[in-house]
């Protein structure tokens, strides 16, 4: 039995997500007996492991809310994301991607606040298709894939903010150039028909 010590260095420990070579190839060869860390004074934050972006995204919502009833601001509209509503969903493979959405979505539905939820496809940067497309307004539930501009996006919640008819609603947004041209006032004058 060798009773010696070793520094090593950050390179020699071979950090990953909860990985390290003290659990592959020194596992049950070394004792680590100090760790020393180095601080920055402006530390910078990795929320890239596992599903801390995520949970941190869901908690946002809710901080949000609170906010929101701190200052008195009762009408909220929420961009959360398509299929979140679906447990079952390939995103949720990473991290829990569409629950953390979900849950941001159901935090915000018993908040008590006036609310609509905004579930876009996945967001276009193609700025020619926002005054080519036409939107496929859907309830909740109902689509499950294809991509809308941002500014369409951002379109479909100044217009939720001034209709009642989208109150406490959740909205599937996608858009194609097959689609008619409509905004969201019509489209909610056909759900209430």
């Amino acid at each position: 039995m060798n009773k010696s010590f070793e520094t090593f260095g950050l390179n020699d420990c071979d950090f990953g997500y909860r990985e390290s070579v003290f659990k592959r190839e020194l596992k049950n060869k070394a004792i680590i007996s100090s760790v020393t860390f180095r601080l920055n004074k402006k530390p910078s934050f990795n929320t890239s492991y596992g599903a801390i972006e995520q949970q941190l995204d869901a908690m946002g919502v809710q901080a949000q809310i609170e906010a929101c009833k701190t200052v008195g601001l009762n009408r909220v509209v929420l961009v959360s994301s398509l299929c979140a509503g679906r447990w079952l969903h390939p995103l949720n493979l990473f991290g829990l991607i569409l629950l953390w959405k979900r849950l941001g979505e159901h935090w915000l539905e018993r908040s008590g606040l006036e609310w609509t939820v905004i579930r876009p496809g996945g967001l276009s940067e193609d700025e020619a298709r926002a005054s080519t497309d036409g939107i496929l307004f859907t309830s909740a539930d109902q689509q499950q894939s294809d991509s809308i501009p941002r500014r369409l996006v951002a379109q479909v919640c100044l217009d939720a903010l001034d209709l009642p008819e989208a109150l406490n609603r959740t909205i599937e947004i996608t858009s194609s150039s097959e689609q008619p041209k409509r905004n969201l006032h019509e489209w909610l004058r056909t759900q209430s028909a």
